[in-house]
């Protein structure tokens, strides 16, 4: 089944994630899928020229959308979905790698005023952790084992749909819906402030305007935790410490995120928690009268 759809993809140099990225969604996607890759200005010369490879590489329509300032994740997004021209749009990032068939099972569960999400996986011992699993496919995409990926992928039989979200990348969305939502908040971010927690306000927005999420358990997507600074950190005891308050006091030491932030963030999650079981209940119940 073909889809008419865009992959927007910000982009912060670092193109050996990037090209792994690329390539997984071209041996994998199930469409054929427009590429949006909006790059920042932090490239390097092996980035510029990565990308001159990549309009080679991939087979279908490709733009490249330049900021000519910094305006981080959320801000990249909104700009590469504004210039979709395609009915859905799914969001994506540099440091992950895709699945099989990872297109077609996100837009399958796909309708109008619904965003669906895949689920995100990443090595560590934290098995409370949402996403964690005990297998390592490769700290950086040096180290990848993409056939160890694949036949693990195959393995899990879990096929079940959530309507409580857990990861919002990738995402998959209506753009209209997207647009009309509100789109991502902009101004706030930066390497000082906690993406999770932009995710989590949005979601609640949508939730108090309507909107439906639903998480998908197929497909997964592995994430490098090499591209995060958590990934510093390869010792699965302290990943295993995250859920119990860690995660939040070694990023205010570091200085990724403030008190304010770390509590913000906390508070969010939970209400998301909270609130999208019930909101979708009202909704099913609503169109079963």
């Amino acid at each position: 089944m073909s889809y008419d759809v865009t992959i927007v993809m910000p982009m912060y140099g670092h193109s050996d994630f990037a090209d792994l990225a690329v390539r997984s969604m071209i041996r994998h996607s199930v469409s054929t899928p427009s590429l949006c890759i909006v790059v920042e200005p932090v490239n390097t010369a092996s980035d510029e020229e990565w990308l001159r490879d990549v309009l080679r590489v991939w087979p279908w329509k490709l733009r490249v959308l330049r900021n000519e300032k910094r305006l981080g994740y959320y801000a990249s997004v909104n700009r590469g979905v504004r210039q979709c021209e395609t009915q859905y749009a799914i969001v994506f990032t540099t440091d992950q790698v895709a699945a099989p068939q990872w297109d077609q099972r996100l837009l399958e569960h796909m309708a109008r005023r619904r965003f669906v999400t895949g689920r995100l996986i990443e090595s560590g011992a934290n098995l409370i952790a949402d996403g964690n699993i005990w297998r390592n496919f490769g700290f950086t995409p040096h180290q990848f084992d993409e056939h160890a990926f694949v036949r693990y992928c195959g393995s899990v039989r879990v096929k079940k749909v959530l309507d409580v979200p857990r990861h919002y990348i990738p995402m998959a969305f209506h753009v209209e819906d997207f647009v009309q939502a509100g789109l991502f908040i902009e101004g706030r971010d930066s390497d000082k402030v906690s993406t999770y927690r932009e995710d989590f306000h949005f979601v609640l927005r949508c939730y108090d305007n309507g909107y439906e999420f639903v998480e998908v358990q197929q497909p997964l997507t592995y994430h490098f935790q090499s591209g995060s600074r958590k990934g510093r950190y390869r010792w699965g005891w302290i990943n295993a410490l995250y859920p119990f308050g860690l995660k939040y006091i070694h990023r205010m030491l570091t200085g990724y995120v403030s008190l304010y932030d770390a509590l913000n963030e906390r508070g969010a999650q939970a209400r998301v928690s909270a609130v999208s079981p019930r909101l979708n209940r009202q909704r099913i119940n609503a169109e079963q009268a």
